[in-house]
């Protein structure tokens, strides 16, 4: 394909001649050169980003600026690092966790006219042991944010089979199950505008 490409290009142009009177080849044209060079580099995977080519690459966080940027440094790169858009739902507290131990991480270059890097995924190697060796039910989710929030327009429902907690949007808070125990190693108050028992 690429021989009937450059044998199209050297009929469609006058042949140059050379200091010797011979006619070069269609691969001695010079424009058919960088034209066939660019097509082997982009076959091969070569380094450089071609323009308008999205591009993915791997390397890890550095920190965050005075505007709230993560920064990124590529893998491999002497440079200075460079701050990157964040292209995925999470938290700041893990975003500002995952910095300060400068957790690899995976960024896309954008085909855009004003190319952005933007951040899509944070990378590491395996899953921790425990969860790995789980048995079902056994499974724990853990929250690396220093504080989690959780927000509904009208309720938030937590339930594990006859046992339920329903926040609800007018401040009422139902608490239901088949045994309710309340503890604490200090003062256990229980505070209303009135308070019925049974």
């Amino acid at each position: 394909m690429i021989h009937a490409f450059m044998s199209a290009r050297a009929k469609a142009a006058p042949a140059a001649t050379s200091s010797s009177g011979r006619k070069p080849s269609s691969h001695e044209d010079v424009n058919g050169s960088a034209i066939l060079k660019a097509m082997l580099v982009r076959a091969a995977g070569g380094a450089k980003a071609e323009p308008g080519v999205a591009r993915t690459v791997s390397g890890h966080l550095t920190g965050i600026d005075d505007e709230g940027r993560l920064l990124f440094l590529e893998e491999g790169s002497t440079g200075e690092p460079v701050p990157v858009a964040i292209g995925m739902e999470i938290s700041d507290g893990v975003l500002v966790k995952a910095a300060r131990v400068r957790r690899r991480a995976l960024v896309v270059r954008t085909a855009d006219a004003n190319p952005r890097l933007v951040l899509v995924g944070l990378v590491r190697e395996r899953v921790a042991a425990k969860a790995r060796d789980a048995r079902p039910g056994q499974l724990e989710v853990e929250l690396d944010g220093e504080t989690v929030r959780l927000h509904a327009d009208r309720n938030i429902e937590l339930r594990c089979g006859a046992a339920s907690l329903i926040l609800r949007k007018d401040g009422k808070v139902v608490i239901t199950g088949t045994n309710v125990i309340s503890s604490s190693r200090g003062a256990n108050r229980i505070r209303g505008g009135t308070i019925s028992l049974n």
